[in-house]
């Protein structure tokens, strides 16, 4: 008789470990990371070495708290000078010139391109106006002298696009005045020196389709009615020369027109010449020496002043806010209220003696 099989017999279950519940909290507890190793600690040769750049920045900051002041204020006078103006300075906008013979003056790219027209159609050789971008008027640019029933007198500064200024001159202020009328021409005559002359030279009367001097005239008029400056007449309207390249059988000239008399003289350019030679000194000083908003339409000159604009009050801001930061820190307190003490007096005494020496006339 066979045996029946025998049950298979499981083993039991382990006991279950009983936790009380601070343990049953330190089990489910996350595993906290290994913790970093520290930072090293710097030498004590660093840590002295910017102490004393902090302080000497702070010192020296405070000793040149007054010329800080002097040089954002003086920028942004010269930026702005119709701001705290001895001279009464008047904006005239592209509001006040429009509809005006101002806002159809002729960019002097067109003029450039009217005179090379006029000279090729009268020679036999042939010329190509160059870079736009180099043409321009010759300082002092377009503006026109105004002259009041009153006796006052008035300078106006025009740019291309026929916005600019009008500044009060004082009394004497005035220099020549043309003819009645309609108002005088004033113009710039050319360079005394002797070379010469270019084959495509005009001694007189190249004039323009549209003469500049009539659309600032009777443009002028038109401002001045607008403006409310009655008795004010415009007695001289000033154009300097337009300078331009062109180049003629692969050689190039450097040309000046005479919107007065309608003259054209010109010399040629040297080779690798295209430009004016400046050195790195001279671009930097005229650089620092650049202000003030463009009349015309010139993005960069504009651009620049913003930035001049934007350093004179981050200078002034720089000064305010040094002070308050000194003022925190009580330790620094009598040693940079020396230091400032110190600069106040020394620009006061040394503002006090500018002063004199240029009310002097002493430079």
């Amino acid at each position: 008789m066979t045996p029946p099989p025998s049950a298979s017999v499981s083993a039991p279950p382990p006991p279950v470990e009983k936790l009380s519940p601070l343990q049953q909290a330190r089990k489910d507890r996350p595993a906290v990371p290994p913790a970093k190793a520290p930072a090293p600690k710097r030498s004590k040769l660093g840590k002295t070495s910017m102490h004393l750049t902090r302080r000497g920045h702070l010192y020296a900051g405070l000793l040149l708290v007054p010329w800080v002041f002097l040089y954002g204020v003086t920028g942004f006078l010269f930026n702005h000078p119709e701001v705290w103006s001895d001279q009464p300075t008047t904006s005239i906008t592209n509001r006040l010139i429009k509809g005006t013979p101002l806002s159809e003056l002729q960019r002097p790219a067109a003029m450039a391109a009217e005179v090379v027209a006029a000279i090729n159609a009268s020679g036999k050789d042939q010329y190509e106006l160059l870079d736009a971008d180099r043409i321009s008027f010759g300082r002092g640019g377009l503006g026109a002298s105004l002259i009041g029933s009153d006796g006052k007198a008035y300078s106006v500064s025009l740019g291309t696009s026929g916005t600019g200024s009008i500044r009060e001159l004082a009394v004497g202020g005035l220099g020549g005045r043309g003819g009645g009328g309609r108002g005088g021409r004033g113009g710039f005559g050319e360079s005394s020196t002797e070379s010469a002359a270019a084959p495509f030279e005009v001694k007189s009367g190249l004039l323009l389709k549209a003469s500049p001097f009539d659309r600032i005239e009777d443009g002028l008029s038109t401002v001045l009615s607008r403006l409310k400056m009655d008795g004010v007449r415009v007695s001289e309207v000033r154009v300097t020369p337009l300078s331009f390249q062109m180049e003629s059988a692969g050689k190039k000239w450097q040309a000046s027109y005479n919107p007065l008399i309608g003259s054209v003289t010109g010399q040629p350019v040297p080779e690798g010449a295209e430009g004016l030679a400046m050195s790195a000194r001279s671009f930097l000083l005229r650089m620092h020496m650049a202000h003030g908003y463009p009349a015309d339409d010139n993005p960069i000159r504009f651009v620049w002043a913003m930035i001049v604009d934007a350093m004179s009050l981050i200078m002034v801001f720089w000064g305010i806010s040094g002070i308050v930061m000194w003022w925190q820190i009580k330790r620094t307190r009598v040693l940079g209220g020396i230091c400032l003490l110190l600069s106040v007096a020394s620009a006061t005494y040394v503002g006090i003696g500018m002063h004199e020496m240029l009310a002097n006339g002493v430079r």
